[in-house]
């Protein structure tokens, strides 16, 4: 049977707005030095890297593997959860981080014209200076 209302069984988005808080907390209260810290472990924060890339691929993974291997607990722990990390860095390292650095080295740059009379014209005229 169908259930009629559509978020039923499924986290609320108003617990992400709940939780604000609890993060503003981590990031500027100094009481939660601790929790910073801890958060800034290398692997903490190579799981943060590759965090949208798990995104991106975590399901592709996780729907592929079961047609190769039985569905078991070892299963996802020992093969598919490595995998997906493995994928993940890849995708990270392969695709994202040079399509960041081609991006840099393609971004628009404000032009500077190299006219003094430029940097002259910023300056307010005695017109305006002369007013109130």
């Amino acid at each position: 049977m169908r259930s009629s209302t559509p978020m039923r069984g499924r986290c609320c988005p108003i617990q992400g707005v709940a939780l604000i808080p609890v993060f503003y907390a981590t990031l500027f209260n100094p009481r939660f030095t601790f929790l910073r810290r801890i958060l800034e472990f290398p692997v903490l924060r190579l799981i943060g890297q590759l965090s949208y890339s798990l995104y991106l691929w975590h399901a592709a993974v996780m729907s592929i593997v079961p047609k190769f291997l039985p569905e078991t607990t070892w299963s996802l722990y020992l093969v598919q959860l490595p995998l997906c990390f493995v994928v993940a860095a890849l995708s990270y390292y392969g695709l994202e981080r040079p399509l960041q650095a081609l991006r840099k080295a393609y971004r628009s740059h404000p032009r500077i014209d190299p006219d003094v009379s430029g940097i002259q014209s910023m300056r307010p005229s005695r017109a305006s200076e002369a007013s109130p």
